[in-house]
Formats: structure tokens, sequence, C-alpha cells
């Protein structure tokens, strides 16, 4: 059974292929947490959104470590969750990452209604940014899971019902 962690990629774009500045690979992202804020330390509740504002994108990916000969057929999927009137979730896969912003993200696909149709995610070995391939033999990672949730001035105030988010693979 293979071994993962979540990660984050926040700040301006930097490098070639493009990453964030910043980049938390440490096994500490836990949540997606969309914000006003493109961070991952900044609490929630101090980050909040108001109705007619959207969360900052939020460019995510699993780091594969150990305990696989290979994994193939990931896909990315909004699982469980509904959001509430006025908010909708958009999600996308890409090896492309742009810096996070809080305006609509053009290509994020509508996934607010859960179960959403699975997406292909590709991978790569070098990092998310270097995804390029169906099959992981080695350590690596997934291609940048991006979403951002949206809203319009009829959303309700409050905290939202958790959305979740699923990854599954095929592995050997």
């Amino acid at each position: 059974m293979s071994t993962t962690r979540w990660c984050e990629d926040n700040g301006p774009q930097t490098g070639s292929p493009l990453k964030g500045t910043y980049r938390t690979a440490d096994g500490t992202v836990t949540n997606c947490n969309w914000k006003s804020v493109d961070d991952v330390v900044t609490p929630i509740a101090s980050a909040s959104l108001t109705a007619g504002t959207n969360s900052y994108s939020k460019y995510q990916f699993v780091q594969f470590i150990t305990g696989f000969t290979q994994i193939s057929n990931v896909k990315f999927s909004h699982s469980l969750g509904s959001m509430l009137t006025g908010v909708t979730l958009k999600a996308a896969t890409s090896a492309t990452y742009a810096t996070p912003v809080a305006a609509a993200v053009a290509g994020l696909a509508d996934v607010s209604t859960a179960p959403s149709t699975p997406v292909s995610v590709l991978l790569g070995t070098a990092g998310p940014e270097t995804a390029a391939s169906a099959t992981l033999a080695a350590a690596g990672y997934t291609a940048f899971l991006i979403t951002q949730l949206l809203t319009t001035t009829a959303a309700v105030g409050g905290t939202t019902a958790p959305a979740t988010m699923l990854l599954t693979w095929d592995e050997q």
C-alpha cells in the first residue's frame, strides 16, 4: 500500500516549469479551506469569504512516497457534500501553475453537485509541474488539483457544509 501526503503550492509563480513560491510538502496539509487569502496557515475564521466574493484558487497535489510498484488510473472528483445557495465549487487538474487569484479562474469545471464526474490526473516524478504521464513507477506527484469556491451576493452567510474531494488510483 502506497504512502502518500497532501501538499500545496502558494504565492507568485516562479521557476521553469512554473510552481508556487511557497511549497508545503511536509505532510501538514490536511484540508482545502477555501478562503480570502492564499496560504495554508491562516485560520479560516480569519479569512472567510463575503457573499459576492471568491476564494483564492487552490493548487494542491498528492505526493506518492513509497510502498508501490506502479500508480495508474488516477482520478479526481467532488464525492460528497452540497454547496449552499449562491455557492459554486469549481475544479480542474493541470501541470500548469498560475499565481492564485480571487477572480474566477477560467477553465475550471463546475463540480458543485456531488458526486461529480471524475477527471483523469497526470503524474510526474519531479513535482506536479512536471506531470505528463498516466503512470508512475517511482516516487512522484500528481498534477495540480486546482479548486476554487465562487459566491454570489445571494450566498447564505455562515459556514458551508464540508465538501469531500476524492482522489482515487490503482496501485500495484
